[in-house]
């Protein structure tokens, strides 16, 4: 027993390092290295900054490749309910594709919000609870598509 409950700590303490990595540098101000507090926090963020750009130039490949896999984990969190996140995703793609055909002006806002909100996530850090914030939208539009889904059925239906 102690031993599946040490190995368990041991998966709970490396998984969200494994999730949270961020171009190999540990840029979170309670970190480990105390750097924060030691430097202050302007020159802790502009050591950050610098550090974060330096990166990128030098691993443009890896930085990228991270930067799609962090998008896709955006739309797929939380990881337990993957396949409702995505059927979320997917109705409200169709929600929007409904309200652009019926009204562009009123889509392009929640278009603005689904496209520019996450942007930051790709480059830096995803965590299931980022993706809240939008989730509304998701749903409205989700709704749009059920609704549009369910009059075409009751038309269909009436015109038997």
């Amino acid at each position: 027993m102690l031993f599946s409950m040490s190995s368990c700590s041991y998966e709970a303490m490396a998984w969200p390092k494994c999730i949270s990595a961020n171009g190999g540098f540990d840029t979170h101000p309670l970190g480990q290295s105390m750097e924060y507090q030691r430097v202050g926090e302007a020159a802790f963020t502009a050591q950050a900054n610098k550090r974060a750009v330096e990166y990128v130039r030098t691993h443009p490949g890896t930085f990228l490749h991270n930067s799609i896999h962090r998008a896709i984990l955006f739309w797929i969190y939380p990881i337990n309910f993957w396949l409702l996140s995505v059927g979320v995703d997917l109705a409200a793609l169709v929600g929007l594709i409904v309200l652009f055909r019926k009204s562009s002006p009123l889509g392009l806002p929640l278009l603005a919000v689904l496209a520019v909100y996450p942007l930051v996530y790709y480059a830096s850090q995803v965590v299931s609870r980022y993706r809240h914030p939008i989730e509304p939208v998701l749903y409205a539009l989700s709704g749009i598509a059920l609704s549009s889904v369910s009059l075409k059925r009751g038309s269909v239906a009436s015109a038997d």
